[in-house]
């Protein structure tokens, strides 16, 4: 996602990315924020499968994380 598109028929492109709504240039952001976006992936929605719908997040215990956890691993 970050430098593959920086030169194109020789020319330097302005980078864009979508901001809480808005899109600012790349450029303008400052140095640690540029490495992240180095390293941000790129999904494809239709790609991705359905997963387990979480009724209520917020009351799901360590311990039941740990056991889905280990479900997923095995």
């Amino acid at each position: 996602m970050g430098n593959d598109q920086e030169n194109v028929c020789g020319k330097k492109m302005e980078i864009y990315s979508r901001i809480v709504g808005y899109f600012r240039p790349v450029s303008n952001w400052n140095g640690g924020k540029k490495e992240e976006f180095k390293d941000r992936l790129e999904y494809n929605v239709k790609n991705i499968t359905e997963g387990k719908q979480v009724i209520d997040p917020v009351t799901i215990s360590v311990k039941e994380k740990q056991s889905e956890q280990v479900k997923v691993a095995a």
